[in-house]
């Protein structure tokens, strides 16, 4: 049975290019992982899932609902790390390395720690502003999860939740012994670099490195869609966090 060692997770706010990233770090033979977001396995405990189901959808950051899935140092038990490695070398072949991505991770990089001593945290940041747009409309309707649209969100709660999302990142970042920030900006318009620096961080052997295309223009394109006095908003709520990552 396959060991989980040296593992790496995918962590950021939603809507930040996590999967886009994780997809092309699956395409590298030596990863293998849950086909999906980590999240949405059914084994895992309750404490690492969406357990409150359609309100958080997007919105786990939110200072609403952050504590119910912030988990820390604290919150680690043998058990529940046993249940987790179970639950994970289900869905490794032997050989290879975990590379696990679920959004909601990003409030538990401690825990994980904790839980796989040896871990690897791969971090994506992108612009605010567009992340709070696709939330807004994802929340409303998102043609992967249809059965969670609906979901009336104010473009001051998308910002809250970006801001809230990187602020927990850089916060514990500090307290991760292995970990590496990328911006989404740079993995599509730069993308064979991005990748080779993330994998020379995993200490991975890429002797046919796969390299997808990105499309480049979607911040452009997802900020023409907010208004002068939504982008009024979203610097208003998230402005201390857009000027550190430079995206004001």
């Amino acid at each position: 049975m396959n060991e989980i060692e040296r593992p790496v997770f995918v962590v950021g706010c939603c809507n930040s290019g996590t999967t886009i990233l994780w997809r092309a770090l699956m395409d590298q033979k030596e990863f293998d992982g849950p086909k999906f977001e980590g999240q949405d396995l059914k084994e895992l405990p309750q404490c690492m899932r969406q357990y409150l189901g359609r309100k958080t959808f997007r919105m786990w950051a939110h200072p609403k609902f952050k504590s119910a899935h912030h988990l820390r140092e604290k919150d680690y038990e043998p058990a529940l790390s046993e249940r987790l490695r179970s639950v994970y070398r289900e869905h490794c072949k032997d050989g290879t390395r975990l590379l696990e991505k679920s959004p909601p991770n990003s409030l538990r990089t401690r825990f994980l720690q904790r839980s796989f001593p040896d871990a690897y945290f791969v971090i994506i940041v992108r612009n605010g502003f567009a992340v709070s747009e696709g939330i807004v409309r994802k929340r409303s309707y998102d043609p992967d999860r249809p059965h969670m649209a609906g979901l009336p969100t104010t473009i001051e709660q998308a910002a809250e939740q970006w801001s809230n999302a990187n602020r927990t990142l850089l916060r514990d970042k500090r307290l991760l012994r292995r970990s590496i920030t990328i911006r989404y900006e740079d993995l599509v318009c730069d993308t064979a670099n991005v990748l080779q620096s993330i994998l020379r961080f995993c200490e991975c052997l890429t002797p046919n490195l796969e390299v997808p295309r990105f499309q480049e223009d979607l911040n452009e394109k997802q900020t023409a869609r907010l208004s002068p006095e939504e982008k009024k908003a979203i610097r208003r709520v998230a402005g201390d966090m857009l000027h550190y990552f430079g995206y004001l």
